[in-house]
């Protein structure tokens, strides 16, 4: 193809008339804008609510973890009660 002929392709367009966008489109587009502005949380309650979930998770952690409590050391997968008991073979 030559360089030409692409050219020539879009002369063919140039005549067109601009495509007519809808009155209305300019204002709703305003208008989700305006509404992302004004549903945003403010930092302050962001920070509050995250070191909410930090420190809540943070007490889970430490209630439910048994090596905690435990003054004596054992393994995990036995504190945790994952390793089979295997009573049939006893």
């Amino acid at each position: 193809m030559k360089n030409t002929d692409w050219k020539s392709e879009i002369d063919k367009y140039t005549g067109l008339p601009n495509a007519l966008a809808p009155e209305f489109l300019f204002t709703r587009i305003e208008q989700k804008i305006a509404n992302l502005n004004t549903s945003k949380f403010s930092p302050s309650f962001s920070w509050a609510v995250s070191a909410g979930l930090v420190l809540w998770f943070g007490i889970q952690v430490f209630i439910i973890s048994p090596n905690m409590h435990s003054s004596k050391k054992e393994n995990w997968v036995e504190s945790y009660e994952l390793a089979p008991n295997n009573q049939l073979y006893k």
